[in-house]
């Protein structure tokens, strides 16, 4: 059994951050109490799903500098909105893949630093979930096209 393509793998460079927010926030608002108590595990969880997003970006990095310019459509989805067609593509290009690496490589270095500098303050643990969000859109935007 062969490894997946990272190009078939691309849409987990957003998703990662989001279900891993999505969960610590989930478990957030449940059990607030002991979650700002384990701080130091939530924190190295977001911080190991960041990670893993920006180890797929820097994959996909590795294949666009080997096979140069392509553009990919992963995802193409239409919806009626208020009697409006709305189209977006989740497209995998040159210019997706680089953000992909900076926006990555940024996000994984601030959430560590967030991590270092504001051990044992009040709202750590929901900051860091909304940087894990934040990433996570920005990703998003990044790779949909909307389409006219």
């Amino acid at each position: 059994m062969s490894l997946p393509s990272p190009l078939d793998v691309a849409w987990l460079v957003p998703a990662i951050p989001l279900i891993g927010s999505s969960f610590i926030a989930l478990l957030l608002f449940g059990f607030s109490r002991t979650l700002k108590r384990l701080s130091k595990p939530v924190a190295v969880f977001l911080i190991t799903c960041l990670g893993t997003s920006a180890a797929v970006s820097y994959a996909l990095l590795a294949r666009y500098s080997l096979e140069g310019d392509f553009n990919e459509v992963l995802l193409e989805r239409k919806f009626r909105v208020v009697g409006q067609l709305l189209e977006f593509d989740f497209v995998i290009d040159n210019f997706t893949i680089k953000a992909f690496t900076v926006i990555s490589t940024i996000a994984l270095v601030l959430m560590i630093a967030f991590h270092y500098l504001m051990k044992q303050k009040k709202e750590y643990v929901r900051l860091i979930v909304s940087l894990g969000f934040l990433i996570s859109f920005i990703f998003t935007f990044t790779s949909v096209h909307f389409l006219a």
